[in-house]
């Protein structure tokens, strides 16, 4: 609740300590909502250019979109911060989004606007390193990385004839190449004393909530589209949703299906480990909106009375899902991979996981084989309900079989696919060594 003006923030985790879990703030939700409208924004800039140029355009700006998004889970996964001065720079923070969305171009306005998310997060870290002696080294290092993201955008606005490319591939690099090493170094040369551990629990659930954010654009923007258009739904526009929702109720189903406790968790496990969960997210999040994008074409084409659709619409929908699919498989062999399959499982046990795996790592080749064989059999022009159908007909197949596996699994008393320890304790000391210091330090 608001206490005070201003007052010292609190740490979300503690490196040695079972630390409670951290729910979602209601202005975190309010963030979410702001991501809403982003991602109504650049799936539209895709639809109007599905060309190479177009997918680039749509990548460059995702990762714009949800680096800064990033920055500000991460603070609030490891601060708990109620004072009015933090909602005073999250409204900043949120002024930022709201001009980078309505300037629907990356130009000036948007630079600005990025300029301002920035400024806002810098000041919440500078606020914390005035208050909070004991996270200045950490703060000092994330407040060197921002300087360089406002210095670059900053360089860019104000000298004249200069274009604003230069700012964005700073912005890039330092997300992309600069965060992660800089992570990676401090792990090995810095004392867990002076790193600020991360919310595990808090930071899952927030990538979460923008997986389901990603997932509801997509039926969003159909429906508005339609009630723009002035016309009436069809049976086969109702049959395209339905199928639509079906095969994004399956991939929600296989994110979230696999979500492993606490112990097991990849930023538990290691430094590398914990930055490839970040991101990993970008590639899901990208393949899911990209989706997303997919449906509305389909919606929009059906709405038209276009019954049938061509060879960009197959692979944009069969891609997308075989690209969301290799990201959960990722994630699965960060949180699960290794160490699974323990040495004291008796048989069965090891060829039912062995099964589970089978049917996780089929995952992403088996839509691009759908894929593949729909346009073979229909060279020219394929029925959007028939492209639907088979979607789901996929997913639902590899949802069924390792429903299945597990099903069997919990029979010999295997509560998920990393049973056999209590609570599945990493058995090797090179695990053990990790238990003791989250990832993202």
């Amino acid at each position: 609740m608001l206490r005070s003006l201003r007052e010292p923030p609190t740490l979300s985790a503690a490196w040695n300590e079972d630390y409670e879990q951290k729910a979602a703030e209601w202005f975190e939700l309010f963030l979410d909502l702001m991501m809403v409208a982003v991602c109504s924004d650049i799936a539209r800039k895709l639809n109007e250019n599905l060309d190479g140029g177009g997918l680039a355009h749509f990548v460059a700006l995702f990762c714009l979109y949800f680096s800064s998004w990033q920055l500000y889970t991460h603070y609030n996964s490891r601060f708990n911060e109620n004072s009015l001065l933090h909602y005073v720079l999250l409204f900043g923070l949120l002024c930022g989004f709201g001009g980078m969305v309505l300037s629907s171009e990356p130009g000036t306005i948007f630079a600005t606007g990025l300029l301002i998310t920035r400024l806002a997060i810098a000041g919440m870290n500078i606020n914390t390193f005035l208050l909070v002696p004991a996270a200045r080294d950490y703060l000092t290092t994330e407040l060197s990385m921002i300087a360089v993201d406002v210095v670059a955008l900053a360089l860019c606005l104000l000298l004249p004839g200069t274009t604003l490319i230069p700012a964005y591939v700073v912005l890039l690099a330092v997300a992309f190449v600069v965060r992660p090493v800089v992570t990676l170094t401090r792990s090995q040369t810095t004392d867990s004393v002076l790193r600020i551990a991360i919310n595990i629990d808090h930071y899952s659930d927030r990538n979460g909530c923008m997986v389901l954010v990603v997932l509801g654009e997509a039926v969003l923007k159909s429906i508005l589209n339609l009630e723009q258009s002035g016309k009436g739904a069809t049976t086969q526009f109702y049959s395209t949703m339905v199928l639509s929702l079906m095969v994004i109720f399956a991939l929600a189903i296989f994110y979230f299906g696999a979500q492993p406790p606490r112990s097991l968790h990849a930023m538990r496990r290691a430094v590398w480990a914990g930055l490839l969960f970040t991101y990993v997210h970008y590639v899901l999040l990208a393949a899911l909106l990209s989706f997303g994008v997919g449906v509305t074409v389909l919606a929009n084409n059906v709405k038209k009375d276009v019954p049938a659709h061509n060879g960009t619409d197959v692979w944009l929908i069969f891609g997308s899902i075989s690209t969301s699919m290799a990201a959960i498989l990722c994630l699965r062999v960060l949180h699960f991979g290794g160490r699974s399959i323990k040495v004291t499982d008796p048989k069965i046990v090891k060829q039912l996981k062995m099964l589970w795996w089978a049917f996780t790592f089929s995952s992403p080749v088996l839509p691009l084989l759908c894929g593949g064989v729909m346009l073979v059999m229909f060279p020219k022009r394929v029925d959007s309900l028939v492209l639907l159908a088979i979607a789901f007909g996929s997913l639902s197949l590899q949802l069924f079989g390792e429903a299945t596996v597990v099903h069997y699994l919990s029979i010999h008393g295997q509560r998920h696919v990393c049973s056999g320890t209590d609570e599945c304790v990493p058995e090797t000391p090179h695990e053990q060594s990790f238990l003791a210091s989250d990832s993202a330090g």
